[in-house]
């Protein structure tokens, strides 16, 4: 575990926040469960910034709540 996610977690779980720490397995199986039609685009981007950059952007719409990269500490 990143001791950036661990902050986070300290930070916000005492408010009732859920802090989850998406990896990659965790978004193709969300992109194929919610975005089945994206999936070939997804999977399309030749670098995976491309597809970081599309997951964060359906999961916070999708789930909601805040996004921060590895390297934001809370």
């Amino acid at each position: 575990m990143e001791p950036s996610h661990e902050s986070w977690k300290t930070m916000l779980e005492p408010q009732n926040y859920t802090v989850k720490l998406w990896t990659d397995n965790d978004v193709l199986k969300f992109i194929k469960s919610k975005y089945a039609w994206l999936l070939p685009t997804y999977m399309g981007y030749p670098h995976n910034i491309q597809r970081a950059d599309i997951a964060r952007l359906l999961v916070v719409q999708t789930e909601g709540g805040i996004y921060a990269d590895l390297d934001v500490w809370a």
